[in-house]
């Protein structure tokens, strides 16, 4: 990731410890205006979240607020939602607050599960949204300020 980053002159900071003090410190000496997660799976502190009102997003790999809160992340999302009745799932992009997956929606963007589908069968359709939207999201939102 750092070689791929200085590649790119963009700022890599992995601190030697991992805790949000450090990050928070890092983000504030750098006047970072942004926080982009891809699916960050522990919880933020509030410290952190007031540092960056409504300037942190995330993404969520279902439909919320369906097959979100502690412990739903990754596959155990999509074995969720595969014993599950639903016929639809995707992904949430979300603002980022004090509770697991209930900050604001920003989009949604959903598949049709058309048959009985396995968790990885979900996890490879759902990833496909990720790819195809979540880049462009933030970009417009970055460009844009559209929230």
């Amino acid at each position: 990731m750092a070689e791929f980053c200085a590649e790119r002159a963009i700022l890599f900071a992995h601190p030697s410890v991992i805790d949000a003090d450090a990050y928070l410190k890092i983000s504030q000496e750098q006047e970072i205006d942004w926080v982009i997660l891809a699916g960050f799976l522990k919880k933020i502190p509030i410290d952190f979240i007031s540092a960056f009102p409504d300037r942190i997003i995330n993404i969520h790999p279902a439909l919320l607020p369906n097959f979100g809160g502690k412990g739903m992340y990754g596959k155990h999302v999509h074995e969720a939602v595969a014993k599950s009745s639903v016929r639809f799932s995707g992904i949430t992009i979300h603002l980022v607050n004090e509770e697991f997956d209930k900050g604001k929606m920003l989009a949604q963007f959903g598949v049709l599960l058309t048959n009985p589908l396995s968790a990885q069968d979900i996890e490879g359709q759902v990833r496909g949204l990720e790819m195809a939207h979540f880049p462009s999201l933030i970009e417009s939102i970055l460009l844009n300020s559209i929230l």
